[in-house]
């Protein structure tokens, strides 16, 4: 099982966010374009 989280990609910027809900962090990485 995964952590919870939630996960915003911004396509204009190139990045992606990653909120994990359960140590409420917050994640900024560069967007993966071959995944997304």
């Amino acid at each position: 099982d995964s952590d919870p989280a939630a996960i915003l990609h911004d396509f204009d910027r190139l990045l992606t966010a990653y909120l994990d809900l359960q140590l409420q962090k917050c994640y900024v990485i560069d967007l993966n374009t071959s995944i997304v």
